[in-house]
């Protein structure tokens, strides 16, 4: 998450900035809570993604995890909000509401050694958004 010298690759990973990322994931540059920019894919399972990100506030890199369970709904390529499948929601709001529980949790436990630390949760498109430190500090 470095200021390109030239237009398309990052002299520090390598990343091509002429790409775009795959859906169902957000797309790079992608703002969340106004402050929050999307970068690459880090990882993907069963109830999310985690994406590589950059604190425009805090002039810092982060890594934000995203509610995304694939099996039981898609992403509106426009809005970027995420459409629950058919006779779906239930299952869908009952998940969003354990991520949530999960990072609320994981933030409490903020000053204990080996535990990520929780900077955010935001729910937006509706998806709900944890940030925290990147690992690669």
């Amino acid at each position: 998450m470095h200021d390109f010298k030239n237009k398309f690759e990052c002299e520090h990973c390598g990343f091509d900035n002429s790409t775009s990322q795959e859906a169902p994931f957000l797309p790079f540059r992608t703002i969340i809570a106004q402050r929050y920019l999307i970068g690459s894919v880090r990882e993907f399972n069963g109830d999310g993604v985690t994406y590589a990100a950059f604190d425009t506030l805090n002039n810092s890199p982060v890594e934000i995890r995203e509610f995304l369970p694939t099996n039981i709904c898609k992403r509106d390529k426009f809005s970027n909000d995420l459409i629950v499948n058919n006779e779906k929601n239930n299952l869908f709001n009952d998940y969003k509401i354990k991520f949530t529980d999960l990072w609320k949790k994981l933030a409490r436990l903020r000053g204990i050694n080996n535990f990520i630390l929780v900077y955010d949760i935001i729910a937006e498109n509706n998806s709900v958004y944890a940030i925290f430190e990147n690992s690669n500090q």
